[in-house]
Parts: C-alpha cells; sequence; structure tokens
C-alpha cells in the first residue's frame, strides 16, 4: 500500500498552483495538479484522494459546477472539498459554495499554516479509512477461508460415514467374488466375469480410500522425512508421468527442514499435484516443484499454528483457473474435465492429507496464466527413526486359533474363510458379548484377536481390554471401515497398536497375523505391538 496522501489541487493559474505546493509540500504528501475542471475530473477516474483545493472563477467551468459533477460520481461524491477564491465573500456567494459540496472555504491571500491544519486532518483521516478497510478486507478474507474449512469438515465427515459402510460391503463383495473365482475350472467364461467385479470392487476401494483422505479418516504412520528425499524418490516416476512436451523442473532447497508425515501420503500429494498440472497443459509448457522454508507468524494464516514449516511448491503454465473454480478446486467430485476423464477426486485428496498432517494448502490461479500450489507442512525436532526391521515367514501357514469379532457377517464370513484357507481356527463372533462367551469355552488361550473397531453395543478396543486383562498373552489385531476410533490426534495411529484398514485386507490380513503371531514378546505385553 502507498503511504503517500495524494491531495488534489486546481486551478487555473500557474501562480495559484504554485502558492498551494509550497504550503503544502510534505514528504508524506503526494501533489497533484489540474489547471481545469475537465482536467481535475480526469484525474478522479484514476485515483484517490483525501482531499480537493479548488478554485472557484475558472474558465469554461467554474469551481461550482466542477464540485457539483464531482458529487453526483459514486466514486468520488464523498471525497472532501476545500474551496479557495480571491473574490466575492458575500455570505449567499459561500453559501453557494456549501450547496455545491464544499467541506469548507478559504480566502487569498490564505494563511499557510491554517491550509496545511485543514489539509492534514482530511489526510489523517483518509488515512484512517484506508487503514480500516484494509483490515476489513482482511476479515472478509479470513472469514471466507474459515467458511471454507468448516464446509469442507462437513463434507469430509459426510465423506467417512460413506466409506466407511461402503468398505464393508466392498470387502464382502471382493471376498467372494474372489473365492467363487479360485473354485472355477481354468477356461470357464465365469472366471471373466468375475474378475471384471474385482477390477470394479479394488477401484471402488480406491475411491473410498481418496474419500478417507479428504475427510481426515485414513490412518497415517508418520515417520521424520525429509521431503526432497521424497521427491527425488519419485522423480523418475513423475518424468513417465508427463509427456515429452512438459518440461519439469525442482528447485529444491539445500537446507529443507523435516517434517513429521506419512510417506506414502506425501508421495500422493506430490503425483497428485503433478498430475493436475500435467492436464493443465495439454499443448505442453513448465512444471516447476520447489520446496522451502517458511516461518508463518501469527495472524498471517488463520488455518495455521505460528512456527517453522516446509512449503511444497507445484507451479505450471498451463491454462489457469478462474476465480469462481478456485473457490471450488478442493471440493470432492469437482472437475473441470470431461465425463469419465476425471473423478474430481485428486485435489481434494491432497486437501484432506494437508490437513490431516496440521498443514494447509493455498492456490493461485488465473485464466490464460497458469496455476501455483502451496503445500505447508510443520517442521519437526524430531530425529530420523530407524525403520523397524520386517519380520521374515516363510509361509503363511498357520495352525493357531483367531478369535475373530465382525459385526458385519459378509465381512465375517470373507475373512473366516481367508484365515481357514491357511489353515488357522476360527471362532467367529458377531458382538463384543458373544466373543467373550466364545472365549470363556476355551480350555486354552487363544494366541490372537482380530477385532472390527466401529461395533455396536461394545467397540473393539473396548473388546480387547477386556480380553487382555483375561488373557495377557493374547494378541489383537484391530481392523476397520475407517480408523478414527484408534486414531489419535489427526488421524494419527496410536503406536502400540496394528491395525489393518479393510480396503488393504486381501493383501495384509494373513501377513499381518503371521507376523504378529510370530512376534513373541519377552513379557505380557500391555499393547506394545508396533504398527505394520
Amino acid at each position: 500500500m502507498n503511504s503517500k496522501i495524494s491531495i488534489l489541487l486546481v486551478d487555473d493559474r500557474p501562480d495559484g498552483l504554485l502558492a498551494l505546493e509550497a504550503a503544502l509540500e510534505a514528504p508524506d504528501y503526494c501533489l497533484v495538479k489540474a489547471s481545469s475542471g475537465p482536467e481535475a475530473l480526469a484525474l478522479l477516474e484514476g485515483q484517490d484522494f483525501a482531499v480537493i483545493l479548488l478554485d472557484i472563477q475558472m474558465p469554461s467551468m467554474d469551481g461550482f459546477e466542477t464540485a457539483t459533477l464531482i458529487r453526483r460520481r459514486p466514486q468520488t461524491c464523498r471525497t472532501p472539498i476545500i474551496f479557495i477564491t480571491a473574490i466575492n465573500k458575500d455570505p449567499r456567494y459561500i453559501y453557494q459554495g456549501y450547496e455545491a459540496g464544499a467541506v469548507d472555504y478559504l480566502f487569498k491571500p490564505f494563511d499557510p499554516h491554517i491550509l496545511k491544519a485543514k489539509v492534514a486532518v482530511f489526510a489523517e483521516l483518509f488515512r484512517k479509512n484506508a487503514e480500516i478497510k484494509r483490515q476489513a478486507d482482511i476479515l472478509r478474507q479470513k472469514d471466507q477461508e474459515l467458511y471454507n474449512a468448516r464446509k469442507m469438515e462437513a463434507i469430509g465427515r459426510l465423506a467417512g460415514g460413506v466409506a466407511h459402510d461402503f468398505n464393508n460391503l466392498i470387502a464382502g463383495i471382493l471376498g467372494i467374488s474372489r473365492d467363487v473365482h479360485d473354485r472355477l475350472e481354468e477356461g470357464d467364461p465365469r472366471r471373466k466375469d468375475l474378475e471384471e467385479i474385482v477390477g470394479a470392487g479394488e477401484r471402488a476401494f480406491l475411491l473410498t480410500n481418496q474419500l478417507l483422505a479428504f475427510g481426515r479418516r485414513q490412518p497415517i504412520s508418520p515417520q521424520t522425512l525429509n521431503l526432497n528425499e521424497v521427491i527425488q524418490g519419485l522423480h523418475a516416476m513423475l518424468r513417465r508421468l508427463l509427456r515429452e512436451d512438459i518440461e519439469l523442473k525442482m528447485v529444491l532447497k539445500a537446507d529443507l527442514g523435516v517434517v513429521r508425515a506419512d510417506r506414502g501420503h506425501l508421495e500422493q500429494v506430490i503425483i497428485n499435484l503433478l498430475l493436475n498440472a500435467r492436464d493443465a497443459m495439454p499443448e505442453g509448457g513448465r512444471i516447476s516443484v520447489t520446496t522451502s522454508n517458511v516461518q508463518v507468524t501469527p495472524g498471517s494464516r488463520p488455518l495455521l499454528a505460528p512456527g517453522s514449516y516446509v512449503c511444497l511448491s507445484v507451479i505450471d503454465t498451463g491454462c489457469g483457473m478462474s476465480a469462481e473454480t478456485v473457490s471450488r478446486i478442493f471440493e470432492p467430485f469437482f472437475t473441470t474435465k470431461e465425463q469419465g476423464k476425471g473423478t474430481g477426486l485428486g485435489l481434494a485428496t491432497v486437501y484432506g492429507i494437508a490437513m490431516q498432517h496440521e498443514g494447509d494448502i493455498e492456490v493461485q490461479s488465473e485464466l490464460g496464466h497458469g496455476s501455483s500450489f502451496n503445500v505447508y507442512l510443520p517442521q519437526t525436532n524430531i530425529s530420523a527413526e530407524m525403520p523397524h526391521p520386517s519380520v521374515a515367514s516363510d509361509s503363511l501357514q498357520g495352525q493357531e486359533t483367531i478369535l475373530l469379532v465382525e459385526d458385519e457377517r459378509i465381512v465375517r464370513e470373507v475373512v473366516t474363510r481367508m484365515l481357514r484357507k491357511s489353515g488357522y481356527s476360527v471362532l467367529a463372533a458377531a458382538g463384543g458379548d458373544e466373543a467373550i462367551r466364545l472365549l470363556e469355552k476355551q480350555s486354552d488361550p487363544v494366541p490372537l484377536l482380530i477385532t472390527d473397531v466401529v461395533m455396536p453395543q461394545m467397540n473393539g478396543k473396548r473388546l480387547a481390554e477386556i480380553i487382555r486383562d483375561k488373557c495377557p498373552e493374547t494378541a489383537v489385531i484391530f481392523m476397520s471401515g475407517y480408523a478414527e476410533d484408534v486414531m489419535a490426534r489427526n488421524g494419527i495411529l496410536d503406536p502400540s497398536i496394528v491395525f489393518i484398514e479393510k480396503s488393504q485386507i486381501f493383501e495384509k490380513l494373513l501377513p499381518t497375523v503371521r507376523q504378529t503371531l510370530d512376534q513373541k514378546p519377552s513379557a505380557p505385553p500391555s499393547f506394545s505391538l508396533k504398527v505394520l
């Protein structure tokens, strides 16, 4: 914002303008001169003035007529006018000046000190009004940002609830379809139909995972990461995702701070932003990926706590977006692509991941001038962790007894089949009370409990606590359509539990079961299992 206050001086005589200029010369004033009414009106088109000093007797258009026209214009109707004249001190003449819109009246020769004092009053009022307007604009912008954040939070809650129930259904459909497929002979035409069902189910899982990421209900396993290393690890794949007519430029800050984040989710953010930039450049262009350290001061970003952040910027030279599109760009299922060309979940996923990591994302764009996406992630002082060594297992088979608790019948049957086909004995229960009764009938301790988290009457965590009180040696695996009930703040998994998302149950169930059973603690554990 320009710190100088603009003042318009209007007089047809050069000596009159010179006298005004000499009286008002000051470092914080910008004095603009006009020698006629029409010239003054033209200057008012493109600039805001704190006050207008207006001579009355001028050729072609006198001061009264000029003031009347100034008052008729909406953009200048409130600009103060001080008449300065050397003629006619008759009260009726002065009254005519006030009727024309003057706020004050001075006669030549004027006292420079009085003129300067009067102008200073209006200059200070102009400065204060400008500051009030600036603060109001900032407040409106922050209110809009908070409104958008609350709207996205509401959509996220709805998406999380839908995804939870949907994942249960898809898990059952996929499990039965795979089981029937495996029992059909090679060459049976029905195998092809079942493969189509499985493929559609896996795509449905992908969509629900994106919804969970947007709604911040997808569990994360954070570790200390250098964002530069994550980007460099993806470089070869990113290059393959882009066309030959797109230049990829990377500017990675050497002393970049480290962040506490889920590597898989960060990779998802980078890939989605690159794909979005690629699709915005159908005729080619340049994508710049940069990293930087950013210090957020109090009040500068309403959704971020003050402190040190790492910023990932993805800038493209593509078609850009309108202000209306920018205002909706992170909404799930909103897309500007043709039908069938996009789901509208890519940027929504990026938004959810940034929020879940206590960060933020902003976008700047203009039609025809490309787009810039900036993702902010809080820096951490935690040192990098050594990765946990994986537990080697020659076989996923087993003979142990497993207590399975799942209220969704179709999921219970699918998991039971998977475990029994691998040799395990399964005690299946639809809820907590039934599980406790089954356990009490067993003469030997059950080495493993697999339980859903969200269940009626008794949730999975409460059931696990009861069973561990009775059988401290029983290991526990939680599973859920989404993990909100076993999460810590912002969706970070409690590091003392083993958890499987139902969307990953076919890939992770048997390896996780075998690894958990093979890990024999030297003392009875108290939920000290690590996340697998």
